[in-house]
């Protein structure tokens, strides 16, 4: 017997409201850049698209992951992103200063 998904966050319901809400947090490079300059935080590369894809549709106007990449590339941190959207395109474009190595595609 499978029994329903659990919720992960309180009001968000498994079924049709649960895949067409998103939710996100519009000051998280803010609260990402706090992260890293805290003195005993201890570099480990960051991945955004484990979970959900980071180039939801709604990126286009919120540019949520734009600002996290932006604090990203000017702290040098490494990162992966695991998208199938052509929008990370418009953020790779946008730091000629990453070197080329820290760029990889795959389809």
């Amino acid at each position: 017997m499978l029994r329903p998904p659990e919720p992960c966050l309180p009001g968000a319901l498994a079924g049709p409201g649960f895949e067409t809400r998103l939710f996100y947090k519009a000051d998280a490079a803010k609260v990402l850049e706090a992260e890293l300059a805290h003195p005993d935080y201890v570099c480990k590369p960051i991945m955004l698209g484990a979970n959900t894809d980071p180039y939801q549709p709604v990126e286009r106007r919120m540019q949520v992951t734009r600002s996290i990449l932006e604090v990203l590339a000017r702290t040098r941190h490494p990162v992966t992103v695991l998208t199938k959207s052509a929008l990370v395109l418009r953020d790779w474009i946008s730091w000629p200063s990453w070197p080329a190595r820290a760029w990889q595609a795959s389809a």
